[in-house]
């Protein structure tokens, strides 16, 4: 017995691989979602004075303890800044001391984000991705 092909069930069909088609040409070719293009680091010198420009705007703040971590991330082209808290900070608190250091930092390198996260007694309370 021959089997009939359903001309509605082509067209869905048709239409479902040509919508793939033209999304993976979209995000893999157009928006380049895999390119990892190395951003140069910037030199020792830059990373101590935001690191120290950023300890003293943050000096008085109340409950910050240190900056534990200031590094470059190549492969994203972004600042990562690791804030230690004294115990007692409330999320609320700790998410506005966030964005305040992103801010800093973002405005001290004219444009170039940092992703800031926050630590209370070795625990990420927030964080903030531009």
């Amino acid at each position: 017995m021959a089997r009939r092909n359903n001309p509605l069930g082509t067209v869905v069909l048709l239409t479902a691989v040509l919508g793939f088609g033209w999304a993976s040409w979209h995000y893999f070719v157009e928006e380049r979602i895999h390119d990892t293009t190395v951003v140069a680091t910037p030199p020792a010198e830059e990373i101590t004075r935001l690191q120290g420009l950023l300890a003293d705007g943050l000096a008085v703040e109340d409950g910050f303890l240190e900056i534990s971590s200031f590094n470059w991330r190549q492969n994203s082209g972004f600042y990562r800044v690791d804030l230690q808290m004294r115990d007692g900070t409330s999320q609320t608190v700790a998410k506005a001391i966030a964005k305040r250091a992103s801010d800093l930092v973002e405005r001290a390198t004219q444009g170039t984000p940092a992703h800031v996260a926050i630590y209370v007694l070795g625990r990420e309370v927030a964080q903030h991705i531009p």
